[in-house]
Formats: structure tokens, sequence, C-alpha cells
């Protein structure tokens, strides 16, 4: 893993999962799986932070999704080597620019347990709980997801996070679209 702390390109061994960094994705991944819901930019704005909270434009409100992080695994002491040749397209940015030599990152293996407890009524909790799920499908943790770094795995319950098949059909259900 690449990234994903308060400073950017570094990982940090003693903090490698951050409640900021995680409400984030989950809140890109809700308005991805739920945006199509709403017919205004307005509409969705006012259920995005009815849901998730809202910092500025007014008086503010707290979010009704608490998260909690509890790292099972002491992730592996932070890499430095040179990658791979077959990594390096992914890891260029771990480049040092001047000096030489590459950024740290994580080893892969760290795992935690993410707790999430949802306010108000079931409806919210299922579109957080489909949130959730697409981040587990599509997204990931840290820098450089989209090339295949800090991928997630759900290590229990695998049927209720994934779908089960790799179809069309199975993704929809997983997100909850009608087939």
């Amino acid at each position: 893993m690449f990234g994903g702390t308060w400073r950017p390109g570094e990982a940090d061994p003693d903090e490698p999962f951050r409640v900021p960094s995680v409400r984030g994705a989950l809140r890109f991944w809700w308005r991805a799986v739920h945006g199509h819901c709403f017919t205004t930019s307005r509409s969705l704005h006012e259920a995005e932070a009815s849901l998730w909270g809202e910092a500025a434009g007014g008086p503010g409100r707290r979010s009704r999704v608490d998260l909690s992080i509890v790292r099972l695994s002491q992730p592996a002491l932070p890499d430095d080597r040179e990658p791979r040749d077959d990594q390096a397209y992914a890891l260029f940015p771990a480049r040092r620019e001047r000096g030489g030599g590459w950024r740290r990152r994580l080893c892969p293996g760290a795992a935690f347990r993410l707790v999430a407890r949802v306010a108000g009524d079931a409806e919210a909790e299922t579109m957080v709980r489909r949130a959730l799920c697409a981040w587990i499908l599509f997204g990931g943790y840290g820098a450089r997801t989209r090339r295949g770094l800090g991928s997630l795995y759900p290590l229990e319950d695998e049927g209720v996070w994934l779908p089960e098949a790799p179809t069309v059909e199975a993704f929809k259900r997983c997100l909850g679209y009608s087939p």
C-alpha cells in the first residue's frame, strides 16, 4: 500500500488506516452508487449532508455514520526496497525525485476491522452497506488504487460483501440495482 495517511506519498506504520480517509472513500462510493436516485444536485447534496454530515454552508451537521477502525495485524515494516520490474508501473510515484531511492510503503497483508454504526432508519444503513460493497469491489485504500495498490478484501462473510458470481446481474444485486 502506498500512501493513505495525512502525509502524501508516505506510508505511516503507526497509523496506516485513518477514519477520515475511509469516510472520504465511503462518501465517494455512496455518491457513485446512489447519485442516480436524485434529480438535482441540490437534492443529492441534501441527502449526502443528511447522512454523512456537513461542515460548511450553514450551521453544519454531524454525520449519522460513526466509523472506527481496529487494526487486526501489525503491518510489515515499511518497504523501501526497489520494486521488481513488474511493479514499477504502479509504483513510479514511490521513486524519490531527489536523492534517489524509494519512498516507504506498506508491505502486503495489513488487515483491519471497520466498525460502522449508522444512526437512523434501515434505509440509511442499507445505503452505507452498498457504499461499503462498492468500495470493496471497485475502490481501495491509499494512493494509486486505480493501479491495483491498496486493494481490499473481506476476511469474513464474503457472501455479504461480494457478489455470488462475476456477472452483471450479481453486481447489480450487490449494489442494490434491480437486475
